[in-house]
């Protein structure tokens, strides 16, 4: 009878320990990777532009980027820091919107569009290239000759 009792309480510790190993995870897992609030905290704490700087370095192998991208993505990229954080944390609530249930579709394009890729701050971050510059420093690329624009 002893036997049957202390194997009856080993049996019951083991489930003890997995289900509050299991609720331990799950309420972790609940509070980090399906908290929107965690992930923005997360993204917050991100250098977003020195992400999307070091991506478009890696895009174009470093050298080939112009002197007027690079100079963008060295000053005035930084300065958009807080408004690119904000579209992405707005992404971010969306889609854990739809995720947890809180609504019923999700289109990815609408939501990158009027968010990420929002026009607004699409365009005031074009505004700061400096576009002739940039042309002009391609154009030299392709053409390997110094341009000229004087017709003569």
């Amino acid at each position: 009878m002893g036997f049957l009792k202390g194997l009856a309480l080993t049996l019951i510790g083991i489930l003890l320990f997995l289900s509050i190993m299991l609720f331990g995870a799950g309420l972790t897992f609940n509070f980090t990777a399906l908290s929107p609030t965690f992930v923005n905290r997360q993204i917050d704490d991100l250098d977003v532009a020195a992400i999307i700087k070091d991506s478009i370095l890696e895009i174009s192998a470093g050298n080939d980027v112009p002197d007027a991208l690079r100079e963008f993505l060295d000053g005035e990229l930084p300065n958009y820091s807080v408004e690119l954080k904000a579209a992405i944390a707005e992404a971010v609530d969306r889609l854990y919107d739809y995720i947890l249930g809180r609504t019923d579709t999700l289109d990815l394009n609408v939501v990158i569009g009027e968010t990420i890729l929002d026009p607004e701050l699409f365009y005031s971050l074009a505004d700061k290239i400096d576009w002739p510059d940039l042309a002009e420093e391609l154009v030299k690329r392709k053409i390997g000759t110094e341009l000229n624009p004087t017709l003569s």
